[in-house]
């Protein structure tokens, strides 16, 4: 394709420069800021959002949900899909890269700007509490553009991405369970893979923020203290500095909560234009389902508030017009579309994203949905151990208790919100904090607007100490992490010590041909240089069930995997369908984590070895249920 050698140019100079890598995303970043600021510049759209916040805090929001809205369909049915990746990823760097060179070469008021800019005006006239938020918020930017380390990143999120940018299609497969976790957020990673920038969505994640300090300043009046709260959860640690596409797209909800939950009513000045307000909040909601189908639950509580909106305005043939082509255009089409390629029920899939009727993701389920529950309830407040701080979202929540304190009117739904959705994640969803950073979210934009600090000092003085001891792990971060960013080998450093299964590829890649195929137990399949096949699937199967190991034999013989890549110790799964060994790693394997306390210095030889896929799976030895 005319598009691949352009793409190769970004990637080695990426590789042999990292810090450009930087400006490559910045100029994406700016390019989606353009975007969402000509949609919202127009009055009808402008105005369902002004209420709430200085639109300029909102343009990189919409303009990212506006592009994922659209080009997921395309993808899913691979319509043009490389295609279409490719030229939008060029695009949206165009438009980037224009504004900015516009206002380089826009040398009027330069003095007045560099006045307006300068370090020493922010740091003489600012409060102190600014000048916390603004080092903090630095920061977490910089922990943002860090290289990508995390293990369910390097496992499904950037490899989902880069089968998008290579072959234009979601690599769903029923031997790659972690697949079908994946969603449109994945597509802002191969934009930026394109420019050999593997943090962009990273930094996607952390501009998510900046709707939600646009809504929080607005309603507190610049409160500093009530912004710091907003940043200074210890979840933000993980989810801000991961391209995992969790984060946006729980600011993006909480946003269009802000618009229903707090009674601000847009000047409606015929059906159109309030038709135009369900029908982009529907879609902005959509749009995060798409992007992580956990978003489920809080789109369609906050749906239920729009439509009980359209009651009050005695509108609800304008909303049910509005949900239908939402949901209809840009939901059902995706949901049909696993219906027909993995078959089992169709409602299944419009309660999960899985194809449940397959045994092996009924048990990888049951995993997702105990994932971490032995943390217990006091992990929300407060971390159960140095290691697991990122599964906090700190002692800020002990505000909620005092929210009765005041008269608001808004109370009783916030907290009817925040039931139903405990209740539902605690019965069928992951029960850990990281999936309540929306609640989190919710309570600090009430906070902001009745300014429920005030007279609660000693909750204050705890949050204070919150603040600090979150931002001085933040900053530890910058130094260990985003160095990373600044030479070749001081990302190859970064990436051995805090990237689990690095070092483990790394070798792997140097042995093996680029036209190899291998089986991988270890899940950082992005690592791989090689045609690598996920084996996750092996860790979650029973391989009792006649019906399903004809399919998953179709698959293998299809594949053809002539080597599997596994660690020492996990051969007791398959160790009568291993041949001879080709390639012996003596302590290569290291458990390496961004996490110092949770570091282990236990080195495990690795193997490349034969892999007998033609004997796959009978060769397991299972008993078969017939």
């Amino acid at each position: 394709m005319i598009f691949e050698p352009l793409n190769n140019i970004f990637n080695n100079i990426t590789n042999t420069f990292p810090f450009l890598s930087i400006f490559f995303s910045i100029i994406l970043i700016l390019g989606f800021y353009k975007i969402g600021e000509f949609f919202l510049d127009i009055k009808s759209i402008g105005n369902i959002f002004v209420k709430i916040s200085d639109l300029n805090y909102l343009k990189i929001f919409f303009g990212i949900n506006l592009f994922l809205i659209f080009s997921y369909p395309i993808i899913i049915f691979k319509i043009f899909s490389k295609v279409v990746v490719i030229f939008s990823a060029i695009l949206i760097f165009a438009i980037g890269l224009i504004y900015i060179l516009k206002k380089i070469l826009n040398v009027k008021n330069l003095e007045g700007k560099k006045k307006y800019f300068s370090l020493q005006r922010i740091i003489t006239r600012s409060s102190f509490e600014k000048k916390i938020f603004i080092f903090f918020l630095f920061g977490l930017f910089l922990l943002s553009l860090a290289p990508t380390t995390q293990s369910d990143a390097l496992g499904y999120h950037m490899f989902v991405g880069k089968n998008i940018l290579e072959k234009g299609i979601f690599p769903f497969s029923i031997i790659h369970l972690h697949s079908f976790l994946s969603g449109s957020g994945e597509i802002l990673i191969a934009i930026g893979l394109f420019f050999g920038s593997d943090q962009f969505s990273s930094l996607v994640q952390f501009s998510g923020l900046l709707c939600l300090i646009g809504i929080c300043k607005k309603f507190s009046n610049n409160n500093f203290f009530v912004l710091l709260l907003l940043i200074s959860t210890p979840v933000i640690l993980f989810l801000g500095s991961s391209p995992k596409p969790q984060l946006f797209f729980a600011c993006s909800n909480a946003v269009i909560l802000s618009i229903y939950l707090y009674g601000f009513k847009t000047k409606v000045v015929d059906q159109s234009e309030l038709f135009l307000k369900y029908f982009i909040t529907i879609l902005i909601l959509i749009s995060s389902i798409n992007g992580k189908f956990s978003f489920l639950l809080s789109s369609s509580l906050i749906i239920i508030l729009i439509f009980i909106d359209s009651l009050k305005e005695k509108k609800f043939h304008i909303f049910f017009i509005s949900f239908f082509l939402s949901v209809f255009i840009f939901y059902l089409p995706v949901i049909y579309w696993k219906y027909l390629n993995f078959g089992g029920n169709f409602y299944n899939y419009l309660i999960s994203p899985l194809p449940l009727h397959i045994s092996v993701f009924s048990n990888f389920n049951d995993y997702l949905v105990n994932f971490r529950r032995e943390l217990g309830y006091l992990s929300f407040f407060f971390p159960t151990s140095l290691g697991q701080i990122t599964y906090s979202l700190g002692l800020t929540c002990l505000y909620i208790f005092f929210i009765f304190k005041k008269k608001i009117n808004e109370k009783i739904i916030l907290l009817t919100l925040i039931i139903i959705f405990t209740f539902i994640v605690f019965i069928k969803g992951q029960f850990n904090a990281r999936f309540f950073i929306e609640p989190y979210f919710w309570l600090i934009i009430l906070i902001a607007k009745y300014n429920l600090t005030k007279n609660l000092n000693f909750i204050n003085y705890l949050s204070y100490i919150q603040i600090f001891a979150v931002l001085i792990i933040t900053w530890f971060g910058v130094v260990t992490l985003s160095k990373g960013l600044i030479s070749k080998n001081l990302r190859d450093d970064v990436m051995s010590s805090t990237a689990n299964g690095y070092t483990t590829f790394k070798w792997a890649n140097e042995l093996l041909n680029k036209e190899d195929k291998v089986l991988s137990i270890h899940r950082s399949v992005f690592l791989a240089k090689f045609e690598v096949i996920p084996g996750d699937f092996i860790s979650w199967n029973l391989f009792n069930k006649k019906e399903e190991n004809q399919v998953i034999k179709k698959i293998i013989l299809k594949e053809r995997p002539t080597y599997i890549l596994y660690t020492e110790g996990d051969e007791i799964l398959f160790k009568n369908c291993l041949g001879d060994i080709v390639y012996k790693g003596e302590k290569i394997a290291n458990v390496a984590t961004r996490n110092p306390f949770n570091k282990k210095s236990k080195l495990k030889d690795v193997f490349i070895q034969d892999f007998k896929y033609k004997e796959f799976p009978e060769c397991l030895n299972k008993t078969i249920d017939q």
